[in-house]
């Protein structure tokens, strides 16, 4: 049967509150975060704005892509 891959960051971002954008961090143990960048689209399903990625806490900022100013962000999952 054919398989559809989806990321469980992106799976947490459609849950998560209706913000414009959404950033879900994941535990990966170790010290590092599994983390994604996504927006809502017209239809409020979100789209990556960046690819997955695995990083230290301390990298998550200059991971960030640019926002207009005062764009609103919901957060969610473990990483927090």
């Amino acid at each position: 049967l054919p398989v559809l891959g989806i990321s469980t960051l992106a799976t947490l971002a459609q849950q998560a509150a209706p913000a414009p954008y959404v950033l879900p961090l994941l535990d990966a143990r170790m010290g590092e975060l599994y983390a994604g960048c996504y927006a809502r689209d017209a239809d409020a399903l979100v789209t990556p704005l960046a690819a997955d990625r695995l990083l230290r806490p301390e990298d998550l900022a200059a991971a960030l892509p640019t926002l207009p100013p005062g764009a609103a962000w919901a957060a969610i999952g473990s990483g927090w």
